[in-house]
């Protein structure tokens, strides 16, 4: 997971060396500053502050940024800031895998994918998978109802996931 962070505070320092090359260059402001947030997202993941994080990395994630949607997965499979759920940790690894910009994003996302998967039945994959399939760019989790009954979907305590 701190492979993944890494990956994303040198891609965010990238984009802000290219923002100082020179009058050539053209950033786009909304882009910087859901940028900007993210990092400051990943800032809060570090200090425990969840829930935060979840807040200031998910548009980043939703406009299609593979280390954004494999941070999320992260967050779902282990229950920070949202109630442990493996279809949603699934379903945003498998994102990352999908939007990987490059083969070192792509190995990470599949391999994080697989260990969420090894603790899920087939329904939730399944479920998993569906959601995958229906999910685009800018599109939010689906509403909690919509994970009510789906083995996997639910936390060990009763608790319903946070979508």
């Amino acid at each position: 997971m701190r492979h993944a962070i890494l990956s994303i505070v040198m891609a965010a320092s990238l984009l802000s060396a290219c923002a100082w090359m020179g009058p050539d260059v053209r950033v786009d402001p909304a882009q910087s500053h859901m940028e900007a947030r993210a990092m400051l997202g990943i800032d809060m993941y570090g200090r425990g502050e969840f829930l935060e994080a979840l807040d200031a990395i998910r548009p980043w994630a939703e406009q299609g940024h593979s280390s954004g949607m494999v941070l999320i997965a992260g967050m779902y499979y282990q229950g920070r800031g949202v109630a442990k759920d493996n279809i949603n940790a699934y379903m945003w690894a498998e994102l990352g895998v999908i939007y990987a910009k490059d083969d070192e994003e792509y190995g990470k996302a599949i391999k994080f994918r697989n260990e969420i998967a090894s603790s899920m039945t087939a329904q939730a994959i399944n479920e998993a998978r569906r959601r995958t399939k229906d999910w685009q760019p800018g599109m939010p989790l689906p509403p909690e109802e919509e994970m009510n009954g789906v083995p996997g979907g639910e936390t060990g305590n009763g608790e319903m996931p946070v979508g």
